[in-house]
């Protein structure tokens, strides 16, 4: 599997003085794109990845792309390991979210904690399962820390509140 290599698209942006918005006006994607393909939160596709390599004069896409080295045995166990560590983490502030939210007898599907419950569904039951990389999963990790901090500033201030 190839990953995209965000810091070669920065370097070589910045090397031909081109800003964020002038490459995405070459590419037909805005400035904001590009700064988001460069820092990770989103990642092209092989048609934009062509684009991009054209519009700096690479030699190749390929030069914006990486082979990912198979995982050694002990890079595998820990890989699992956390994505195992994650699903329980997950599967625990999706419960403490659904007890409060039956506790308050919040149903409603616009209700900041149904959202929540939802993302935090959708990390455990997917995201984390996709990952392909430590990584990810790290960024994962990230993701459940604020949504949990999010939940908890919630109901601090629904119980101020009451």
């Amino acid at each position: 599997m190839a990953q995209f290599k965000r810091t070669t698209l920065k370097r070589t942006r910045n090397s031909k003085k081109l800003t964020t918005r002038k490459l995405g006006n070459l590419v037909g994607v805005s400035g904001v794109t590009i700064t988001r393909y460069e820092t990770g939160e989103r990642i092209p596709d092989l048609g934009m990845i062509e684009k991009l390599a054209e519009a700096l004069d690479l030699v190749s896409y390929t030069e914006l792309i990486k082979e990912d080295k198979p995982m050694t045995m002990s890079e595998n166990y820990h890989f699992t390991l956390k994505q195992e560590v994650l699903k329980e983490w997950a599967a625990g502030i999706l419960g403490q979210v659904r007890r409060y939210n039956r506790s308050q007898d919040i149903s409603d599907e616009s209700h900041p904690l149904t959202i929540l419950r939802q993302q935090i569904a959708r990390i455990q039951n997917k995201e984390i399962f996709q990952a392909k990389s430590m990584e990810q999963l790290n960024a994962i990790e990230g993701e459940l820390e604020g949504l949990k901090k999010y939940f908890e500033a919630i109901v601090a201030t629904m119980v101020e509140v009451a």
